[in-house]
């Protein structure tokens, strides 16, 4: 745990830097040089590549954490494993644009009602799927590798500032709306290029296959486990995907844009997150492999209490701000009707972030295939909870949507593993965690606020966050959180905060 912990940190720092180039991009230099349409359109086209690559990609990156174990071997180049994982996308793809393309003609009719915007330009969606296909991937890779900061530094902090150059050439007319698409779709070619190189650069990577390794038994279970995780994949993508295309179907553009914003300042929360997870996932296949289930209990619930003492954190700066975040946000009365879509998401992704290990264990597991059943049924409530709200209460519904469906969703997930796996996360720990959290938006309910926006976020903030993390420290909440905040006091404040 001590390498996911340090790992995880550099990672989530180097997120952290580009949540704050980010939060510049969309709470300020969206709203000021986009209209809600035009960042809806930017949104549902990357969501599309995203949704569209995942199928792609044919369960390649779950199968490469599950079987690299097997392929492990330096001298042999692991047995052409990285052959496999940019061969078997690359099929997908091919597959992908024949059907995009015969059924091209059935989605523009779905959009060009409402969001007639998308339609002109939804071709971009084939490029934006194979550059999303091959990101994955190779950012992947890195993770089995642990090796997960330097492509997070692409996707997160340079995608970001070459998106906020090309904003600025559009907002000062340098380029039309034409050219600003063909640039933001490039930037993902960019990285992916930047990624390739990177994996070739740490010299772990070869293209030479080794089909004489894969042999019956192991590659017959690959192809099965691969073919559950295709069909695994259209839940889970239908289920996280639709609430956009279901707002720019039956909204708008500009809902989906102001939703969009939204959406953003709420997933700041589930940033330290995905590098938790991106760091753990492969231990916990190598713990599961092995049978050890005493260190996979021990890693499910320490993770549990990280993940919820981090996101509780996030979530709580993000809420006691928000209004403040409007106030000082240009336009920022426009996309005020985004701040409960904030709370709902933002409760979802805290609920996630401390139950969703459960999906990564059960995933690698010899239940694995009961993961199937799990995904479908998200997928239909979420569906269904958007029919029911997003009439009812527009953007705000859909994010109550999400919220409902994906407690529901980890609920049931945190049961059946406790049944299978004779695992659960939670302890006296996580109760300890729940009274400080409630605690301190009681605390912010009767705390008074300052006139200017900016001084408020400020004041505010460092008085609650160093509150919190007292508190935390104090009640031995997460021992590796405590590790962390002596190590922080003794490498950057040269022990200031007498700890002990």
């Amino acid at each position: 745990m001590g390498v996911v912990i340090r790992q995880s940190f550099k990672a989530t720092i180097v997120s952290y830097i580009g949540a704050c180039i980010g939060a510049l991009l969309v709470i300020f230099i969206y709203p000021l040089s986009l209209s809600p349409e035009q960042i809806g359109l930017i949104r549902v086209l990357t969501e599309a590549g995203m949704f569209f690559s995942s199928f792609a990609l044919l369960g390649t990156n779950s199968m490469a954490v599950k079987f690299f174990p097997f392929f492990k071997d330096k001298k042999n180049n692991d047995h052409g494993f990285s052959f496999l994982i940019s061969f078997f996308p690359l099929i997908g793809f091919l597959i992908f644009i024949a059907l995009f393309l015969a059924f091209k003609s059935l989605i523009v009719s779905m959009f060009e009602t409402n969001s007639g915007l998308f339609s002109d330009y939804i071709i971009y969606v084939i490029p934006l799927t194979f550059f999303w296909m091959y990101i994955t991937v190779y950012e992947n890779y890195s993770s089995i590798l642990q090796r997960i900061v330097f492509p997070k530094l692409i996707k997160e902090v340079l995608v970001r500032i070459l998106t906020i150059i090309s904003i600025a050439l559009f907002y000062f007319k340098i380029i039309n709306l034409n050219q600003f698409i063909f640039l933001f779709v490039s930037i993902y070619g960019i990285a992916t290029l930047l990624n390739i190189l990177y994996v070739n650069v740490i010299g772990k990577f070869s293209y030479k296959p080794d089909f004489g390794f894969l042999k019956n038994p192991l590659r017959k279970e690959i192809l099965v486990y691969m073919a559950f995780m295709i069909t695994a994949g259209i839940g889970a993508n239908i289920a996280s995907k639709i609430d956009v295309f279901m707002l720019t179907q039956k909204v708008s553009l500009s809902g989906t844009g102001i939703f969009t914003i939204a959406f953003f300042i709420a997933s700041f929360i589930e940033m330290p997150s995905r590098a938790i997870f991106q760091i753990t996932t492969p231990f916990a296949s190598e713990a599961l492999k092995n049978n050890d289930m005493v260190r996979l209990d021990s890693m499910y619930k320490r993770v549990s209490i990280n993940q919820l003492v981090i996101a509780s954190l996030v979530f709580l700066l993000i809420w006691i701000n928000v209004d403040n975040i409007f106030q000082i946000m240009p336009n920022g009365e426009v996309f005020r009707e985004g701040k409960y879509v904030i709370l709902f998401i933002g409760l979802a992704k805290v609920f996630d972030a401390v139950t969703g290990l459960n999906v990564v264990l059960l995933s690698y597991s010899k239940y694995y295939y009961y993961t199937l059943y799990f995904i479908f049924f998200l997928a239909l409530i979420t569906i269904g909870n958007n029919l029911i709200f997003i009439p009812v209460y527009g953007i705000v519904g859909s994010a109550l949507a999400t919220a409902i469906s994906i407690f529901l969703y980890h609920s049931i997930f945190v049961f059946f593993v406790k049944m299978k796996l004779k695992i659960q996360p939670f302890s006296i720990n996580t109760v300890k965690a729940i009274l400080i959290v409630s605690l301190m938006f009681f605390i912010n309910a009767v705390t008074p606020h300052f006139s200017s926006g900016f001084v408020d976020i400020g004041i505010r903030s460092i008085f609650f966050l160093v509150l919190f993390i007292v508190f935390v420290y104090r009640f031995h909440i997460s021992e590796d959180i405590n590790e962390l905040i002596k190590d922080v006091n003794a490498r950057f404040l040269k022990g200031f905060f007498p700890l002990k």
